[in-house]
């Protein structure tokens, strides 16, 4: 599985991946907390970010159409400014 992350607005440009091994649930839980890390090394602007799990096709490449789950961040500094499952 691969763990991708993007800006949501501006360039909707993929920022970083990672070809993941494991078990879709535990990918799934982890997809926040992988998010947060990687924001927080300081390579990024302030902004909403999205992270997809997706799983590979019957070809072997990554279907980036559809993904397994979604984690929202919107990230200002150095910091999380509110999770969005809370405001919704």
């Amino acid at each position: 599985m691969l763990r991708l992350a993007g800006d949501r607005f501006g360039s909707d440009e993929t920022i970083t991946t990672e070809d993941v091994p494991g078990a879709e649930a535990d990918l799934t839980a982890g997809l926040r907390p992988w998010l947060l890390a990687y924001l927080n090394n300081g390579c990024h602007g302030n902004g909403w970010y999205i992270a997809f799990l997706v799983a590979t096709t019957e070809t072997g490449a990554y279907d980036t159409y559809d993904s397994l789950a979604a984690e929202d961040v919107i990230w200002y500094f150095d910091e999380e400014c509110a999770p969005l499952s809370a405001i919704r």
